[in-house]
């Protein structure tokens, strides 16, 4: 049986929107951005194999956290897929869009919204009821192939 790994990650913290700035449009403020290189350092040092694959909402905050986590985890551009799917998508959504992954990958990181990306731990992890801060994750060990997922170890909270 193959040992698979998931980390849920929340964005870093946005700015508010401006004046007729949509939800979707609102980048990483300077909190936000300060925060990217204590995720960047917690999460290299998870006992799992660095992620071969990044899902992660298409918004703007999303992305960004993203693309800083993407460097220092050395995750390359191809192995990392956008979706607007994932934009404050539910527990269930998130989880459909994780059933689709080829069951090859090892280590999936998600990064998203909340309260889907808690509520997905909730939803995977017994007797768990987390609501993650911004840049919070959670890293999760899965037994199952992708497209059964349906429960996993809680093997850290950051």
């Amino acid at each position: 049986m193959t040992t698979r790994y998931l980390t849920l990650l929340r964005h870093a913290h946005a700015a508010p929107a401006t004046m007729g700035q949509s939800d979707f449009d609102r980048p990483l403020d300077d909190d936000g951005l300060a925060q990217l290189p204590m995720v960047q350092r917690r999460l290299a040092g998870l006992h799992a194999p660095d992620p071969d694959y990044l899902l992660v909402s298409s918004a703007v905050r999303t992305t960004q956290t993203a693309a800083g986590i993407a460097v220092s985890a050395d995750v390359s551009a191809e192995a990392t897929h956008h979706t607007r799917d994932a934009y404050l998508a539910s527990a269930n959504a998130l989880r459909e869009l994780l059933r689709k992954l080829d069951p090859a990958l090892r280590h999936v990181m998600l990064v998203g919204h909340n309260p889907g990306i808690s509520d997905l731990i909730s939803t995977l992890v017994t007797d768990v009821n987390v609501g993650l801060p911004t840049a919070g994750f959670a890293h999760l060990q899965v037994q199952q192939p992708w497209p059964e997922l349906a429960t996993a170890q809680l093997l850290e909270l950051g």
